[in-house]
């Protein structure tokens, strides 16, 4: 169902403690559990399209209010932040589930762009949900700091301003160097100009 997942959390700069670093959050603001496999989630951006399906194999169920966290490197996550909680891998060869990948088969071979690019979410082939981010449109993208959407937007239409959206504050990385918050509820964003 349209709006039924949402993406709250995109980390597409977390190059400051490494490479693979890159992160998003869904979470189910529907009524109802959401099983994620067969899901296709869509990356676009200035490298082009890729894509992958969430794998039946990984058993991914989410209830309502509750969130998942999909990694690009889940070692590489874990690494800089010990207490993140990955759900699911989707930029390596590796994650176990060799049916998810679409496209090139490689080691991070699928991440988000850090200055323009979308993440789409369909569901037998309809579209639940799309973000799309843009520094030249005023999205708040900080280089090692998440995009979150402040809680009180959290609906699909709402989320698509960038307005919406402020650079993640809290510190997750062990060494200090990227902020937002992987696996758990988002800040309130502070008021413009506050």
């Amino acid at each position: 169902e349209v709006g039924s997942l949402i993406i709250t959390e995109v980390m597409v700069d977390g190059t400051l403690g490494g490479a693979g670093l890159q992160w998003f959050e869904v979470t189910n603001v529907s009524a109802q559990s959401l099983t994620l496999a067969g899901w296709q989630f869509q990356v676009t951006g200035s490298a082009g399209d890729s894509s992958f399906f969430v794998s039946p194999d990984a058993a991914l169920t989410l209830e309502p209010g509750s969130l998942a966290l999909f990694c690009q490197d889940t070692d590489a996550v874990l690494a800089a932040a010990p207490a993140a909680v990955c759900d699911y891998e989707f930029a390596t060869a590796d994650n176990g589930f060799g049916d998810s990948r679409w496209g090139a088969d490689q080691v991070l071979g699928l991440a988000l762009d850090a200055t323009a690019g979308a993440i789409r979410v369909e569901l037998d082939a309809e579209t639940v949900e799309v973000v799309a981010w843009d520094l030249a449109a005023g999205w708040p993208l900080v280089a090692g700091a998440s995009l979150e959407l402040d809680p009180l937007s959290a609906e699909a239409t709402a989320n698509d301003a960038p307005e919406a959206w402020c650079a993640g504050s809290l510190v997750y990385s062990a060494d200090g160097l990227n902020l937002g918050s992987p696996g758990i509820a988002n800040l309130s964003c502070p008021a413009a100009g506050g």
